[in-house]
């Protein structure tokens, strides 16, 4: 009888023991998935504020280099295929970030951004509520922006109401 409470006591340590194990496992990996995603997020916002906050077209194509892949990059092209030269002054800034991330692909995270952007052209302001689509790959053990793609863009109201 005593070996037979023995035997079940290790068997009851062995299950909780493996219980443990898977628990700590899983846990483990989402702390490391949230640490992903959360350095892919650091990237997607640096994007954003570095692409929509500038002094000239060239300065902003030149800083957003870093955040992106080739891809990525020549997804920002206004024609999709060059730089725009800097004709006359142009500034822009954001405020407003709000961004929504999507798990559904755990290696390569997505997400929507919607803000507010002031565009002045010569000193002649104009803003806009946009929504963003950014899509990142992780590239030399850094997340780059693989694809940019504006969803949405509509004037801002006469106090620059947001979405």
């Amino acid at each position: 009888m005593q070996k037979k409470i023995m035997y079940t006591a290790l068997i009851v340590l062995i299950a909780v023991v493996v219980g443990m194990s898977i628990f700590l496992t899983k846990a483990q990996d989402s702390a490391h998935e949230n640490e992903l995603y959360t350095k892919a997020m650091e990237t997607n916002n640096s994007f954003l504020s570095t692409f929509f906050n500038y002094t000239s077209t060239k300065s902003r194509y030149e800083n957003i280099a870093p955040f992106m892949t080739k891809q990525g990059y020549a997804s920002t092209y206004p024609s999709g295929l060059t730089i725009p030269e800097d004709t006359g002054k142009l500034v822009s800034s954001m405020k407003g970030l709000k961004v929504y991330q999507s798990r559904n692909d755990q290696e390569n995270p997505e997400f929507i951004s919607e803000f507010q952007v002031t565009m002045s052209y010569d000193g002649i302001p104009s803003t806009e509520n946009i929504r963003i689509y950014t899509a990142l790959i992780e590239e030399d053990g850094q997340w780059k922006i693989n694809a940019v793609e504006v969803l949405d863009d509509q004037p801002a109201g006469e106090e620059g109401d947001s979405f």
